[in-house]
């Protein structure tokens, strides 16, 4: 893959990944390589950004994956704080399923998703009102709630 992408650094083809990695980009043959890992915001930014946003009242919330805003912890606050219930697995009561990166090392061989994401495909083909979105859906749904 190095050669066949003029790639001469790994890290240029694995990009780092952890809470203190900055936005990056690399050009290689005329392809953009884009570390998506930003810097991870943290809850108090949150709070402000959303500030008047009622979008969560009544939902029950889940997340799978990596977050690539905040960590998975200031998320779940995050919903707490906005009126939601956040939950840390899909049950038949979750209303909104926050899917993230998912993570290759706990991916195994035919699987279709997180177990989270498999068990809400499930849960919706059963009658469960359970809306499945990105991460960045998710912020813009609560954008969309403020007043």
């Amino acid at each position: 893959m190095q050669e066949e992408l003029g790639i001469e650094r790994l890290d240029e083809l694995c990009p780092p990944t952890g809470p203190a990695v900055s936005r990056q980009k690399h050009f290689r043959n005329g392809r953009e390589w884009v570390y998506t890992q930003s810097s991870k915001v943290e809850l108090d930014e949150l709070l402000d950004r959303f500030q008047g946003t009622n979008s969560l009242h009544g939902h029950r919330v889940t997340f799978t994956g990596t977050m690539e805003t905040a960590q998975r912890s200031i998320m779940q606050e995050l919903v707490t704080r906005l009126g939601g219930v956040c939950e840390k697995s899909t049950t038949k009561k979750t209303t909104i399923l926050v899917m993230g990166i998912p993570n290759p090392a706990s991916w195994k061989e035919g699987a279709t998703g997180s177990r989270k994401l498999q068990k809400a495909t499930k849960l919706r083909e059963a009658g469960s009102p359970i809306t499945v979105m990105s991460e960045k859906d998710f912020l813009n749904f609560l954008h969309d709630g403020q007043n």
